[in-house]
């Protein structure tokens, strides 16, 4: 090889390296732009509002209706502030409704029979009153407030039946820092302490025998209405995972429709258990930041082959 050639060779050796040295700095740095997304026919935009954040959906269990929490878009210290008004809206994204106009509610759930919802007063990160459980028709009416003796409820559940809330509460004063599971009846009678973990694992969902599901991270799970071995929940590469409980098999429902880095959580099954509704937004800027979150769904799950 001439000396030219040799020295061109190099060049071009040089650049390639350098090229790839760029691309590897951009991405560990948090700023890599995502590439194209594979189109799923089964995943849908549900609702999307601008200037507001559409979370913590739950399905009506006749299948009507989404209820969800809309929140103005609101920084805290350079986190999103998530805490809104009760909202629903049919699973195709029409007849949109305000149900109570209140921008500080968090842990919206719903009762097996549809006919009550339960949510906290507070806000994700930073809680305000968050000891205090509101109970409310699904027309929006107030029917009762459930006060706790324990301060930081981070998650709520109606129990089979409908007729107590299990909740759990973080202890950051502890060393391990602990999450203590409860449970009350809804006349504010008779709350019960469950057991601790370590860790703040807080979130979990209610099995028909009245056994929860804790997720093993920090991630809303879902069991499957009609079949209690699966559940879904987000996983940490940014998107949504079934996992089998017995075989411990997992599978992606390819719930991604922006790109990493996202934000996906609070899945809900519908009740006939072929579609998951969940929120999602997209991460960007420098430094990362969640944008607008939406409302999306994955549709014609199935779990029989699985």
């Amino acid at each position: 090889m001439s000396i030219c050639k040799k020295r061109e060779f190099l060049t071009k050796k040089f650049l390639k390296i350098l090229l790839f040295i760029i691309v590897a700095a951009i991405c560990l740095g948090g700023i890599c732009v995502p590439g194209p997304i594979e189109p799923n026919p089964n995943r849908k935009l549900v609702l999307s509002k601008s200037g507001y954040s559409l979370f913590n959906p739950v399905w009506h269990p006749n299948g009507e209706w989404v209820y969800y929490l809309n929140a103005p878009e609101r920084w805290l210290g350079g986190a999103l502030q998530i805490c809104g008004s009760v909202w629903r809206v049919k699973p195709d994204g029409t007849d949109d409704r305000q149900i109570i106009a209140n921008d500080s509610f968090c842990c919206l759930t719903i009762s097996h029979n549809g006919e009550k919802l339960a949510f906290v007063k507070g806000t994700y990160s930073v809680p305000l009153e968050n000891n205090k459980i509101i109970l409310a028709d699904t027309t929006g009416a107030i029917i009762d407030t459930i006060q706790s003796i324990h301060s930081g409820i981070r998650w709520i559940k109606f129990n089979s039946n409908g007729d107590k809330i299990y909740f759990s509460i973080e202890s950051r004063t502890t060393y391990p820092e602990t999450t203590s599971y409860f449970r009350v009846s809804l006349d504010g009678s008779d709350e019960e302490y469950l057991f601790s973990r370590a860790g703040f694992n807080y979130y979990f969902d209610i099995f028909s025998s009245d056994s929860m599901y804790i997720h093993p991270s920090i991630n809303v799970p879902s069991i499957h209405p009609q079949n209690q071995s699966y559940v879904v929940s987000p996983s940490p590469i940014g998107d949504l995972m079934m996992k089998n409980l017995i075989t411990g098999k997992e599978d992606s429902l390819d719930a991604d429709p922006f790109g990493s880095p996202i934000y996906i959580d609070m899945p809900s099954w519908s009740p006939d258990g072929d579609k998951v509704v969940y929120c999602v937004a997209p991460k960007r800027g420098d430094p990362l930041k969640t944008q607008k979150i939406e409302l999306w769904m994955v549709e014609n799950i199935e779990i029989g082959w699985r």
